[in-house]
């Protein structure tokens, strides 16, 4: 297993299991509500712009002024390492910045549910995927699967809903669980080892297993 295939695996479980790590910059209380995050509406602009804020565009700064105006000081907790962290959490958002204080990336969770189908229709067809494996409770196996799909066009990424087994059997229904936003030297490493796209059917997987 290669180092970037550990990296890659340990930032999915990091971000998509509850967001669990330290020095955020802010918490919330309760959920934002956020529609689609303008994904197929374009509403208040459009991907990989999330309600203004975009990666290697926005400032740090700007983005917590942003969040601040948008869905109000009252949802968000500041940390005190407010001016020091890389990461603004307010569920289900997550900003991640480089050192240079220029956002990086953009995670969130539509509020409303979303197909593949529908994204389809709005963006095209994807460029490439990548599956991902683990193994519930140490079995030693592959017990489960995720995919992921890349959209060159416009820097982002969607996870897909998990399935059991090994291959994951991609369909028009399937629904999206996550959208991340890339600035270009993030997307580029990302999106390094994905496969080409093959359209709806069965992918053999995983990328890589473990606990």
């Amino acid at each position: 297993m290669s180092l970037k295939s550990v990296v890659i695996m340990k930032r999915y479980y990091f971000l998509i299991l509850g967001y669990l790590a330290f020095g955020f910059l802010s918490a919330c209380r309760g959920q934002l509500d956020i529609g689609d995050g303008g994904f197929l509406s374009d509403e208040p602009c459009r991907a990989p712009c999330f309600f203004g804020i975009t990666p290697d565009v926005t400032t740090k700064e700007q983005a917590i002024e942003i969040f601040q105006k948008k869905f109000g000081v009252g949802n968000c907790d500041e940390w005190p390492d407010l001016k020091d962290g890389h990461d603004i959490i307010c569920e289900p958002v997550l900003v991640i910045f480089n050192d240079s204080g220029q956002i990086d990336n953009i995670y969130f969770s539509p509020a409303k549910s979303i197909s593949i189908e529908e994204v389809i229709a709005k963006h095209g067809q994807p460029d490439a995927y990548m599956v991902f494996g683990s193994s519930r409770e140490n079995m030693g196996r592959t017990t489960s699967v995720i995919m992921r799909l890349y959209f060159d066009n416009i820097n982002t990424e969607i996870v897909l809903s998990e399935q059991d087994g090994e291959n994951y059997f991609i369909v028009s229904s399937n629904i999206i669980e996550e959208i991340n936003y890339s600035g270009n030297d993030e997307w580029a490493y990302w999106r390094e080892d994905a496969q080409p796209w093959r359209g709806y059917g069965e992918y053999k997987g995983p990328y890589w297993a473990g606990p």
